[in-house]
């Protein structure tokens, strides 16, 4: 299925992408699209990366905006080896399910609402980190890039 909104729903992902790398260096980022590209459905919005190197000062930063950027839906912020952002929603599931995400994830994106509202959040949450993220990539001064 070819849908009118996928364009926007790639530079979603990239945006984000392009936001974080402007903390630190990603070595591991995931994002899914907005919309399922063969149902069509909306799916669950979340985030999850890796900074190359451990970036402890980010912390409050995104604390903050995952606390105070979303609208419609309660929002965590979680950092270990991999940061995630995502609906509480989702890692209540995820708990439920003995961690099984995908499992989780297939069970909340069936609430078609509660996912539009995520994803309303989403766009706040990526709003929010866009006007606080360092103006200058800290990639540019990797030779690899």
């Amino acid at each position: 299925m070819n849908s009118p909104l996928g364009e926007s729903e790639r530079s979603r992902s990239a945006l984000a992408r392009e936001i974080l790398g402007r903390f630190a260096p990603l070595s591991w980022f995931r994002s899914q699209p907005e919309h399922h590209p063969r149902l069509g459905h909306v799916q669950i919005a979340h985030l999850g990366w890796r900074f190359s190197e451990p970036h402890d000062e980010c912390k409050p930063v995104f604390e903050a905006v995952v606390r105070d950027a979303p609208r419609h839906v309660e929002w965590e912020f979680r950092a270990a080896k991999n940061w995630l952002i995502l609906p509480a929603r989702l890692s209540e599931e995820s708990r439920r399910n003995g961690d099984h995400f995908s499992e989780a994830l297939a069970t909340v994106t069936e609430d078609q609402e509660f996912c539009i509202l995520a994803s309303k959040d989403m766009d706040l949450i990526l709003r929010e980190l866009d006007a606080v993220a360092p103006c200058a990539s800290p990639t540019s001064d990797d030779p690899a890039v």
